[in-house]
């Protein structure tokens, strides 16, 4: 070199473009790397779509399903649980303005002499009295209300997508067997409702009741409150006359009751998508350390000609930094993917009416913030131990040596393992994770494991 040093200006560009460099010379290693951030970032943004799809079909199913509901009565003790005397009872409760009761159940089509069990052919079914105030707030667009016990009225959307018209007869499997009922009417919600292919039908409330065998009771009581009177008054007498056994609630207090009882499933898929993101960073570390060991006298040659620590340890995470922004792009569209075979199962397996994915831009933000985070702490610690390599230990080849893992460590690793193994195992294998807290405690033991 003639004794001079490079410009501080050229150093900077070459220290940059040797480490991008360095992607290209080990492309495997690269691509593995890059896997690592896609698993983690599709985990994490498929996982974020799945809960606010979640929450959002079952936030316009209320909104749908009790659009001009103030009040409602159910039984504590599951569907059906209402005496029939109830509802003339909650008429005459001082702010009411109308009350109409409800019986609910689960029909499925028959074609070609065959019950379909398919999502998509099942219909959740109302009994309602049309002459009572509508608490739903449903619109006819075609026909009319039914009048007759034969009668039925269809969503539009399910009705347009199965090819039924006024007129037309649909065959139904029912608690009581099979049912032919004209479809007398077409109605659709106030709000848009997306139940993930299931229909919604309603029926007069006697042909209801002898279809599906609740003669004595409703499933559930619906009150319209008087403008100006107080709801929390009005819940207050009307639970006072209903007893212990019912219990009285405002919509928006059952969705938040049904989003309680969300948590749970909200926990262990953060739990899961956690796991992926620890996996990832793992990788990015496991890498970038091989990585460091392999450069060494890169490494100390960059040292030599007046690169600092603080460059070579950017230099490292830049590489990672590189291979975060592919893994994002990549991760966001499996992720939305991932979020779709997710939905599937939950209808196929569980029943859940969960409707089409709900992908927003603060789910996409959330995940890569996430994958950046992940990607830069698997990168950080390799790329500070690069920088305290001296550059004539460097420039010999000799990196700092393999280090058996000591007695204490191990006596630590034990000391976590166990415990996350005792209280996850509680947690995951036993009727023990019913709250938020325990829950968390399960998870949070899981974690320990593996750290």
């Amino acid at each position: 070199m003639s004794g001079r040093t490079l410009p501080k200006g050229a150093r900077l560009r070459s220290f940059s473009g040797v480490g991008l460099r360095s992607l290209r010379a080990r492309p495997l290693r690269s691509l593995l790397t890059t896997a690592g951030i896609v698993l983690g970032v599709a985990m994490a943004f498929g996982v974020l779509i799945l809960v606010a799809t979640i929450h959002s079909t079952f936030g316009n199913l209320f909104d749908a399903v009790y659009g001009n509901t103030s009040l409602i009565v159910s039984g504590k003790s599951g569907v059906g649980s209402v005496p029939a005397d109830t509802l003339p009872e909650v008429r005459r409760v001082e702010g009411v303005k109308g009350a109409s009761g409800t019986v609910y159940g689960v029909f499925r089509q028959i074609e070609s002499g065959r019950v379909d069990t398919s999502r998509t052919s099942s219909l959740f079914v109302a009994g309602v009295d049309f002459k009572a105030p509508d608490t739903a707030g449903a619109t006819t667009v075609e026909g009319r209300e039914p009048r007759r016990g034969d009668e039925i009225q269809l969503e539009k959307t399910w009705a347009d997508k199965h090819g039924y018209a006024l007129g037309d007869t649909i065959r139904l499997a029912t608690p009581s067997g099979e049912a032919a009922m004209r479809v007398g009417g077409i109605y659709e919600f106030g709000s848009s409702l997306d139940l993930g292919g299931y229909g919604t039908a309603a029926m007069p409330v006697a042909t209801a009741r002898r279809l599906t065998g609740k003669g004595g009771t409703w499933d559930e009581i619906s009150v319209i409150v008087e403008d100006g009177a107080s709801v929390d008054a009005v819940q207050r007498r009307i639970q006072a006359l209903a007893g212990p056994g019912v219990e009285v609630d405002t919509p928006a207090g059952l969705g938040e009751k049904a989003n309680e009882s969300l948590a749970g499933l909200d926990i262990v898929l953060y739990f899961f998508s956690g796991m992926a993101l620890f996996v990832g960073a793992f990788l990015i570390l496991n890498s970038f350390n091989m990585t460091v060991l392999q450069r060494i006298r890169e490494i100390g040659t960059l040292r030599a000609l007046g690169a600092s620590r603080r460059r070579i340890a950017i230099s490292i995470v830049r590489e990672a930094l590189v291979l975060a922004a592919i893994g994002c792009a990549l991760g966001l569209g499996l992720g939305i993917g991932l979020a779709y075979l997710l939905a599937e199962t939950m209808r196929s397996l569980f029943g859940l009416p969960v409707s089409s994915l709900d992908i927003t831009a603060g789910s996409a933000i959330a995940a890569i913030a996430v994958g950046m985070l992940a990607t830069v702490a698997g990168a950080l610690y390799p790329g500070l131990r690069a920088g305290r390599v001296p550059p004539i230990r460097a420039l010999t080849g000799e990196g700092e040596g393999d280090r058996r893992p000591g007695l204490r460590r191990a006596l630590l690793g034990l000391a976590l393992f166990f415990p996350g193994l005792a209280l996850g195992g509680l947690f995951w294998f036993s009727n023990q994770g019913g709250s938020t807290l325990a829950a968390l405690a399960g998870v949070g033991s899981t974690v320990v494991m593996f750290v």
